[in-house]
C-alpha cells in the first residue's frame, strides 16, 4: 500500500476514550467503567496498570459499559488502558487515571487518667421537702448477653456479596447486552430479571442459583432481546437471611444504560439505595 494510503488509514482511526465512575476508592471499590470512540466492531479489553496483564473487563467498539472490583493494592495513582485487540491491536488506546485512596486512621485513643487526680466536689444536694413523695428507683438496666442484639435495634443480616456486571451495546433504535453476570453467585439465591415498559421484549426470568461460583453467565437470558428506548431492566440477586442487590437499567436511544446499584433487604418488596 502506498505510504499516503497508509497515513489516511491511521488518520481515520477514532482515537477513543475511557472513563470510571468513581475516579478513586478503597481497594475492593466496585467501579463502572466507559469506553467510547472505538472503532465499531473492533474487540476492546480494559486493563489495570498494564498493557499486558489480564483485562479487567472487555467489550465491542464503538461504545460499552462494565464494572470491575479495584485490587488490592498500595494507596498510589493507577493507570486504566482501554485498546483494541485482535486484528485491530494497536488502532486505538485510551488511558484513564485512577487513585486508590488509604482507609481512614483509627481514632487516638482516650487521654490516660492521672492516679493522683482528685474527683471534682458532689454539688449540695437539693433539700429535700418531706410532704413529697421520694420517686421510685429507677430499673437496673440488664446488659445483653454477647452476641445478642440490643432491644429495639434490628440486627443486622449479612451482605450477599455479589455484583451485577454487564457490557452494553448501544444504537439509537435498540440496546443489546453482548454480556450479563453475577461475581460471585451464592448457593441458595435467586436471580430474578425483569424488564417493564411497552419496549420491553419480555416480562421475567429467574434463575436458582445450586452451588457456589465465581460467576454465572446470564448471557441466554438477554441473548438477541433489543431493548427499546425507555425500558427498564432490573436484575435482583436475593438469599434468604442476607442483604440482597439488584442493578436497574435504564434503556436510552444511542447511549448507554443509565445504571443504578441498589440494595434488596429480605422481605422488601422493593429495592432501596444502598447504606455505607
Amino acid at each position: 500500500m502506498p505510504l499516503a494510503l497508509v497515513s489516511l488509514a491511521w488518520a481515520c482511526v477514532p482515537a477513543g476514550s475511557v472513563t470510571t465512575s468513581p475516579s478513586k476508592g478503597l481497594s475492593a471499590t466496585t467501579v463502572s467503567v466507559t469506553v467510547s470512540g472505538f472503532p465499531a466492531g473492533a474487540p476492546v479489553e480494559v486493563r489495570w496498570n498494564s498493557t499486558t496483564g489480564a483485562p479487567i473487563a472487555s467489550g465491542t467498539g464503538p461504545s460499552f459499559n462494565a464494572m470491575f472490583t479495584v485490587p488490592t493494592t498500595a494507596p498510589a495513582f493507577y493507570t486504566i488502558i482501554a485498546a483494541t485487540t485482535g486484528e485491530h491491536a494497536g488502532h486505538s488506546e485510551a488511558r484513564a487515571s485512577f487513585e486508590v485512596t488509604a482507609p481512614a486512621p483509627p481514632p487516638p485513643p482516650p487521654p490516660p487518667v492521672d492516679p493522683g487526680q482528685q474527683p471534682p466536689p458532689a454539688a449540695n444536694p437539693a433539700p429535700i421537702n418531706p410532704f413529697t413523695p421520694a420517686p421510685a428507683p429507677a430499673a437496673a438496666a440488664v446488659a445483653p448477653a454477647p452476641g445478642a442484639t440490643p432491644a429495639g435495634t434490628a440486627p443486622r443480616l449479612p451482605n450477599l456479596g455479589s455484583a451485577v456486571s454487564y457490557t452494553a451495546k448501544a444504537r439509537k433504535q435498540y440496546t443489546l447486552l453482548t454480556a450479563l453476570s453475577v461475581r460471585p453467585a451464592r448457593s441458595g439465591s435467586t436471580v430474578r430479571l425483569s424488564c417493564s415498559g411497552k419496549a420491553c421484549p419480555f416480562g421475567t426470568k429467574t434463575r436458582k442459583v445450586t452451588k457456589d461460583a465465581s460467576k454465572l453467565d446470564l448471557r441466554s437470558m438477554v441473548r438477541g432481546k433489543r431493548l427499546r428506548p425507555g425500558a427498564k431492566l432490573e436484575i435482583r440477586v436475593t438469599k434468604p437471611g442476607n442483604t440482597g442487590v439488584a442493578r436497574r437499567l435504564t434503556i436510552r436511544a444511542g447511549r448507554s444504560p443509565k445504571s443504578e446499584k441498589l440494595c434488596f433487604a429480605p422481605g422488601a418488596a422493593k429495592p432501596a439505595g444502598c447504606s455505607a
